[in-house]
């Protein structure tokens, strides 16, 4: 079977993104653990062999649970600012940074108060999307 081409385009997610944050059901993925979270690519769904690839979008002055996961996490924050911590340390981030994060290192992402944070993600385990299947989503805001 053959992967299709996909193509994204950050302004356009990021802009809607930040529209779904106003609703209890986003166009762009789902409700989990407080944020919107997107699934664009995976090996689940036949769009991508060897990556995960999706978006994540957060409230103004909200964080991510911390975590952590087998793949290495490429982040490129799409909009906002914020902080994402990385086993203890802190790396500020807005539009345009991006971020690599180890495997197995826990880590969380928060967005300033001023304005909301929005994420393009790549795990270089495509499988690693699947914990989003088994954590429980908040619906809503």
């Amino acid at each position: 079977m053959t992967t299709p081409i996909l193509a994204w385009n950050q302004v356009e997610l990021s802009q809607q993104l930040i529209a779904d944050l106003s609703r209890e059901n986003p166009d762009i993925g789902r409700w989990v653990n407080g944020r919107i979270v997107g699934l664009l690519a995976s090996a689940e769904a036949s769009t991508a062999t060897h990556f995960a690839i999706g978006v994540s979008a957060l409230q103004p002055g909200t964080t991510t649970p911390e975590h952590s996961h087998a793949a290495e996490e490429l982040a490129i924050i799409m909009s906002g600012s914020g902080t994402i911590f990385i086993d203890g340390e802190s790396v500020a981030v807005s539009t345009g940074d991006v971020v690599l994060t180890p495997p197995e290192s826990m880590h969380r992402t928060a967005a300033d108060p001023g304005s909301p944070l929005t994420v393009f993600w790549i795990y270089s385990q495509s499988d690693s999307a699947l914990r989003w299947r088994q954590d429980s989503p908040v619906e809503g805001k």
